[in-house]
């Protein structure tokens, strides 16, 4: 396992033996009786059944966590999908206890995963019971914590998660959607057990500020703590820059060489590698996301600049907030070239260095170190207009009826958020937010980069017309992110990741000799800080039919007048879904 990603330790201050997890045998047909079948949950690739999690200390004041997870898995699960849930602790152990196939009916043993220390793979086996039994040791840290998300790329029936603290010591917990806690007071240490029960597969991110589910907690809060991290940080040792690379510090221009620099490293990056820091850096890339802001933050220093690592956090930093390191999300530098003020720069940002990236729009960020204490920046949230997802759909009907062209997704500041990453674009990615995009699917995506985030080109074609007579009825496309959709469930009083615009718009030729015959009514919507406007017409020389559909939510405020104009304007927009457009052979 030793080449698997390794996640950094911090050090702590409290020493407790571990509450481990049982080692006893799960029992397979048991669990094929009691839980719920895969159709239950639609149809995932895989279901898990069971999510176990238990965390403590041992004497000499490593953490250790124990886990136990058992998935039901089917052929449409990806392969390598108990990578997904595998790290090795940065100068800690990870042992496999049990990584086992086994007969959904018989309970029978199947294959045992093969690991080749690198990767550990489901193999060619379609349905069956994974048993995946691990535990990591994370030496020095002194301090029982972590950040758990319930949810989880596929449903799970049943989680369990303990820790055990010294008895008398205070657990700081922060959580979202999660029941309290039973405490068990015995034997001088208290173990706190949460329980959940049939978590929906988390398919997408929330447009809510921290509306995931999630539990966090740490025998230590405050400032203090991620100080002492940051300082750690600091002082993890990194390769000497390359001979290739050296040669910028031989410019005259510093400032020049430094832009040059960070170009030159916005694509040695290791995708999906976020939290990965190994013990020794490797001398050349692709590194992970970690490991290029820390060795960009010294080599620019070498060149002459003011460099500073910075970060963006899950939680905000406070005097309870539990301290942890699950707690860092992504790195940011904040610069300064010779003789130059400080700026805001995100390795491999698509707007040129120097300016505001679109990703830390609205943001707080934290820095600092023990000698100069916490230094906190607010970044401005910016107009709602600056937060805008445009979905363009330039098409053209084919006498068959068939809707041929391009939609172009602009996505823009915070809508970078909700949408993959721009090395991540995929079909398959795209769906997991706007569901129904699949069905249009006709070639390979393309992505220019901009200044504000991206555009996405996708190929599409669909039969939305339905000949009739000397005639024919046009359905009107009609797409809506999934994430707005999941805030209808949501009870008031929460906060929107940001204000927004979302407009969809359509420029749909006509086939040759047919002319339009009517349009529907439109009309606009006013519901307190939501607003929604629409407008379909048909432009005879052109024979193009134009129209759009917009809503824009001038609060990031959940409240109650939100959640009630909410369906009303969303009905509204997908009122276009049932629009049928005549046509009409020309005579």
């Amino acid at each position: 396992m030793k080449n698997r990603p390794a996640v950094f330790a911090i050090m702590g201050a409290f020493v407790l033996m571990a509450q481990t997890l049982s080692a006893g045998e799960v029992n397979i047909p048991r669990l094929v009786q009691e839980a719920p079948p895969l159709e239950t949950y639609g149809s995932p690739a895989g279901v898990v059944w069971q999510r176990h999690e238990s965390y403590g200390l041992r004497p000499d004041g490593a953490m250790l966590k124990e886990s136990l997870w058992v998935v039901m898995t089917t052929h449409r699960l990806d392969r390598n999908w108990p990578e997904s849930v595998l790290s090795t602790p940065f100068t800690g152990e990870l042992e496999i206890l049990e990584a086992n196939l086994y007969d959904p009916v018989s309970g029978a043993k199947i294959a045992s995963l093969p690991d080749d220390g690198s990767y550990m793979s489901l193999g060619d086996h379609d349905e069956a019971v994974l048993v995946l039994r691990f535990r990591q040791i994370y030496p020095k840290r002194m301090s029982v914590e972590g950040l758990i998300t319930p949810a989880s790329d596929l449903p799970v029936w049943e989680g369990r998660f303990s820790v055990a603290i010294p008895s008398g010591s205070e657990l700081f917990v922060q959580s979202n959607g999660m029941d309290s806690p039973t405490i068990d007071n015995a034997g001088g240490k208290s173990i706190y057990l949460w329980t959940t029960y049939n978590v929906p597969q988390r398919k997408r991110p929330s447009m809510i500020r921290l509306g995931d589910p999630y539990l966090a907690f740490s025998l230590r809060s405050g400032k203090v703590p991620f100080l002492q991290l940051l300082s750690t940080l600091n002082k993890v040792p990194v390769p000497p820059m390359p001979p290739e690379l050296a040669r910028l510090n031989r410019m005259g221009d510093k400032g020049k060489a430094g832009k040059r620099l960070m170009r030159a490293m916005d694509s040695m990056v290791i995708p999906g590698s976020d939290g990965m820091l190994r013990e020794d850096i490797p001398s050349e890339g692709p590194w992970s996301y970690w490991e290029r802001a820390l060795i960009l933050r010294s080599w620019l220093e070498d060149m002459g600049w003011r460099a500073q690592l910075v970060w963006r956090t899950f939680l905000p930093i406070g005097a309870q907030e539990p301290a942890m390191m699950e707690n860092l999300r992504s790195p940011v530098l904040r610069v300064a070239p010779p003789g130059s003020d400080y700026w805001f720069y995100v390795p491999g940002q698509t707007v040129e260095p120097g300016n505001v990236p679109p990703s830390l729009i609205g943001k707080t960020l934290y820095g600092g170190s023990p000698e100069e204490g916490l230094l906190t920046y607010s970044l401005d949230r910016g107009k709602v207009e600056d937060h805008r997802l445009t979905i363009a759909w330039n098409l053209a009907l084919d006498p068959q009826g068939a809707l041929t062209g391009t939609l172009q997704l602009w996505v823009r500041n915070g809508w970078l958020e909700i949408f993959p990453d721009k090395d991540r674009i995929s079909w398959v990615g795209l769906e997991s937010v706007i569901p129904g995009l699949l069905a249009w699917k006709a070639g390979d995506p393309s992505l220019t980069p901009m200044d504000y985030g991206y555009r996405i080109d996708l190929p599409v074609k669909r039969h939305m017309g339905i000949p009739g007579g000397p005639g024919m009825l046009m359905r009107m496309p009609c797409l809506l992110p999934g994430a707005l959709e999941d805030l209808t469930s949501l009870a008031p009083n929460k906060e929107l990741l940001f204000p927004f615009v979302m407009e969809q718009k359509y420029t749909i030729a006509l086939p040759g000799g047919y002319s339009l015959i009517s349009t529907p009514a439109m009309s606009d919507r006013n519901e307190g800080a939501l607003k929604f406007s629409e407008y379909l017409r048909f432009s005879k020389k052109r024979e193009v039919l134009e129209g759009e559909s917009k809503i824009i939510a001038n609060s990031s405020r959940y409240d109650d007048q939100f959640t009630y104009g909410l369906p009303r304007v969303l009905g509204a927009w997908l009122r276009w879904r049932d629009i049928s457009i005549p046509l009409a052979m020309k005579k």
